[in-house]
């Protein structure tokens, strides 16, 4: 028996291939995307970390570790000092028991006295210090006329003790002080020491009986 294709049969053929070579491809693609493709994002998502009780969202942390390399802190060798020349940080300030070796200068203008340090080795004149603050010291009300000057300094050896001598004398004259008026007293001293006290004071005269 023999068959023969119509015009329809070959139009019905031709659409099954076309189905065949296009539309089952199409499909294939299309589930594979639809089975690769992520996951719908979540309705609540995740909570932040909360910190840890006793500290803020905005408080640094801290380490007790060493500051790594760049850290930006970079201690100064030398501390800074403030107008005076004293340390700024508390507790390293100069020792305040240190006292000068010379230029050191009180002045008790009621009780007419005065006391300087004066260093041999560094000084044959007094210093600029010592030097302002006589005015003070001749303004007391115990400088009277008929009252001396005494001045109590160290048995210096050598030429010392006459270069301390020299050098109160012209500093006192320069004020109109007479030297009859001054009265040396010296006492002993320990070898070793470098600077010592000068003391001023008036001696008043005795009452007439």
């Amino acid at each position: 028996m023999r068959y023969e294709l119509t015009e329809r049969g070959k139009i019905i053929i031709a659409i099954v291939l076309v189905l065949l070579l296009f539309v089952l491809p199409s499909a294939y693609f299309a589930v594979k995307a639809w089975l690769g493709s992520p996951a719908p994002p979540q309705e609540n998502p995740p909570q932040a970390m909360e910190p840890a009780p006793g500290t803020t969202e905005d408080e640094p942390v801290t380490s007790d570790g060493p500051l790594p390399n760049g850290s930006g802190f970079y201690p100064p060798e030398n501390p800074p000092q403030n107008g005076n020349g004293e340390s700024a940080y508390p507790g390293e300030e100069d020792d305040p028991t240190d006292a000068p070796e010379f230029g050191f200068v009180s002045v008790n203008t009621v009780g007419g006295t005065l006391i300087f340090l004066y260093a041999p080795e560094l000084q044959n004149a007094l210093d600029t210090e010592t030097e302002s603050k006589i005015e003070l010291f001749l303004s007391s009300p115990r400088n009277t006329p008929d009252s001396q000057i005494a001045v109590t300094m160290p048995q210096l050896s050598g030429g010392d003790l006459d270069i301390l001598i020299s050098a109160i004398s012209h500093t006192f004259a320069s004020y109109e002080v007479l030297q009859e008026r001054l009265a040396y007293i010296t006492y002993n001293v320990e070898p070793d020491i470098r600077s010592f006290e000068v003391r001023f004071s008036y001696l008043q005269a005795p009452d007439p009986k």
